[in-house]
């Protein structure tokens, strides 16, 4: 096994850089008492719906029937956003030729979406990524008022390609917030502390009412709003309402250690996806490239020596020599600790005690980090 200072130049820096604005603008400061107040009230009594696959599904088939034309779009293409592999397409960036406003659009061959639902239902191979999915949720978290979704604004389809346009966030994602200084320490806990207070705050309520994201990372993760300080998921393209799944789902550097086992429960993998985001965020770099066991060093360390002695061995990057145990504050390491654990059973809540098995678990909303102002 390489030293740890070898380490970094085997498995840091292999992220894809996606587009970000070079101005993230000023972050809100979400971590006052009458916030947390206000969201631990929004949270106490959210339980899963009724119907709510159905409920999704109604908001599927309502999408897919209004599909317009997109000669009638009036829609410009500006530029490439992404690529979306996973749907064989792009993420453009498009300015509505009447108003002027930007939009993002994600535009897909039709192959590939087939002529709806239904048709798409029919591949072959039953694939992980379902857009239709995406649209239905998509569709019904607006209705709900989830302010974390981008606002979506309309189906087009021409004879090759459909587009599907939503709110545009002019803040970039969070992997643009990741490179960008501070240097890890204090200042950067305090920059980035109300940002993963939104993003908690976000799983949270879906978890609440039984929705599991499954792909969360630092490009499913927009900064939108007027001062593009509000946090925004998207693609929820894997995401479930189940409380079980067999798959792997997500990126290899955020899959829990379980989803490459069997059944798995995937509230508790959204929460390591969420370990990773906070990891990256406050160390300006990504833990490992992959959980899959003997594919990465970082990762294998983790495991056989623990989160700690991580901290203890691993390097700040352009650090002068500092380890990140040097850096980071205790109640950082503890949250991060929490998250990242191997053990589901020992996984800290995003949301709280679901189930009888969450009885002992401590919750995110309970940890000192979370719970400090920013100052």
């Amino acid at each position: 096994m390489p030293t740890m200072d070898e380490l970094p130049s085997l498995c840091f820096g292999s992220g894809q850089i996606s587009e970000a604005s070079d101005d993230s603008g000023e972050t809100r400061d979400s971590s006052s008492a009458s916030w947390r107040t206000a969201t631990a009230r929004g949270f106490e009594t959210g339980v899963s719906p009724p119907g709510l696959a159905e409920e999704i599904d109604a908001r599927i088939r309502e999408a897919a029937s209004g599909v317009r034309p997109f000669v009638d779009s009036g829609l410009e293409l500006v530029r490439t956003l992404q690529e979306a592999p996973h749907n064989y397409g792009c993420v453009n960036l498009m300015r509505v030729v009447a108003t002027g406003r930007f939009v993002a659009v994600k535009r897909m061959p039709n192959s590939w979406m087939r002529t709806g639902p239904d048709e798409f239902s029919k591949h072959p191979t039953a694939p992980l990524e379902q857009p239709w999915f995406d649209v239905g949720l998509s569709g019904y978290l607006h209705t709900q008022g989830f302010q974390h979704a981008c606002e979506p604004l309309g189906i087009y389809r021409d004879h090759e390609f459909t587009y599907v346009s939503s709110a545009f966030c002019s803040g970039g994602d969070l992997f643009g917030l990741m490179v960008c200084d501070p240097s890890p320490g204090k200042a950067r806990e305090n920059v980035i502390r109300p940002i993963m207070l939104q993003v908690l705050s976000a799983l949270s309520w879906l978890h609440s009412r039984g929705i599991a994201h499954l792909d969360i990372s630092l490009e499913n993760i927009l900064l939108g709003g007027e001062n593009e300080s509000e946090v925004k998921l998207i693609d929820f393209a894997r995401s479930t309402v189940s409380t079980s799944c067999k798959e792997s789902r997500g990126k290899l550097s955020y899959t829990a250690p379980e989803m490459l086992k069997g059944p798995y429960d995937p509230f508790g993998s959204d929460a390591f996806a969420v370990g990773v985001v906070l990891f990256s965020l406050a160390s300006r770099s990504y833990p490992w490239n992959s959980t899959i066991p003997g594919s990465c060093p970082l990762f294998d360390f983790v495991c056989t020596r623990g989160f700690r002695s991580f901290t203890k061995r691993m390097k700040v990057l352009k650090g002068n020599g500092k380890t990140l145990s040097q850096v980071f504050s205790e109640p950082l390491v503890r949250l991060a600790e929490g998250l990242l654990s191997m053990e589901p059973a020992a996984r800290m809540t995003i949301y709280g005690k679901r189930f009888p098995s969450d009885a002992d678990r401590p919750s995110v909303w309970d940890a000192e980090w979370v719970r400090a102002p920013s100052v």
